[in-house]
């Protein structure tokens, strides 16, 4: 069988240059490699997990045979393609696909539904992903979204905000053992291409952005509020105030100050500021003013 042989460096504790010759079969998911010195001797290593994560990320991209766009500068961070995971409820892993042809490079034309007919599983969770063509290796890219998917698995279940947990980039990265970074490279989303992450539960479509989350389109990731001392969602602090709002006297509309009053009440450590800008950026509810009816 043909073998490629790949050269990385790597830092090391006492040696700022060692080279790691890696020796990998296609078609293999093993992969086997020695630490050289500059005589070309055979030594220990001390490099750090991220180091050994560069590595596996970069010969999972080559043994999965990414289609690729390169540059003279490296990698192209160009979309290749799109992917799928099927997750069941637990955030168990049933299978994956690779630019089938069920799948496309956009995420409007997708629902649960469709997925479902289209690749045969009823209660499962269908996680659709923007491959890249060697800017992040696609086991790497998988743990960080089975990660989310079981840190939020009654909340991508049920749809319902009173189930979505406080989560955010530490709580994943503690998960998987990375670090931030790749974390959040796994879960970019470009504004332009609108190429990412989404994750089709059975009432619910929800994205991995870390930056913005509302009940229209709800992230896993969520920065949380205390609420009695205890973390809870922002998410359960938006229902609250949409359903205060929906059931106030139109005639006499709740300001920004009650409504932060209404929610201190309930055990929630918020202010008044915070409310405004859940309100008006988030929830898109005009202020009281403009509520009033006559």
């Amino acid at each position: 069988m043909k073998k490629e042989i790949f050269t990385l460096s790597v830092a090391d504790a006492n040696e700022n240059n060692i080279s790691m010759n890696l020796a990998s079969a296609f078609g293999e998911k093993s992969v086997t490699f020695t630490v050289l010195d500059k005589e070309g001797k055979s030594c220990a290593t001390t490099a750090s997990p991220l180091d050994v994560q560069k590595v596996i990320d970069f010969l999972n991209h080559r043994l999965n045979a990414v289609e690729e766009t390169p540059t003279a500068y490296g990698p192209s961070y160009t979309p290749t393609g799109v992917g799928l995971c099927v997750f069941d409820y637990q955030g168990k892993l049933l299978d994956t696909y690779y630019n089938h042809e069920s799948l496309t490079r956009g995420f409007e034309g997708y629902s649960y539904e469709q997925l479902a007919e289209a690749f045969g599983y009823d209660s499962a969770i269908y996680v659709v992903f923007t491959l890249y063509d060697g800017s992040i290796g696609r086991e790497t890219l998988i743990r960080v979204m089975q990660a989310c998917v079981q840190l939020q698995d009654r909340f991508v279940v049920t749809g319902e905000p009173v189930f979505c947990r406080r989560m955010t980039l530490e709580d994943v990265a503690q998960q998987v053992g990375l670090d931030l970074t790749t974390v959040s490279r796994c879960a970019r989303e470009d504004s332009k291409t609108k190429v990412g992450v989404r994750i089709y539960g059975p009432r619910q479509t929800f994205t991995l952005d870390n930056k913005v989350s509302t009940l229209k389109h709800p992230s896993l990731f969520d920065e949380g509020i205390s609420r009695y001392g205890f973390p809870v969602s922002r998410l359960e602090v938006l229902e609250r105030i949409k359903t205060m709002v929906d059931k106030e006297n139109k005639h006499k509309p709740l300001g920004d100050q009650d409504l932060c009053d209404n929610l201190k009440e309930m055990g929630y450590d918020i202010e008044r500021r915070t409310v405004a800008k859940y309100r008006g950026d988030l929830l898109e509810l005009p202020n009281s003013n403009e509520r009033r009816e006559k």
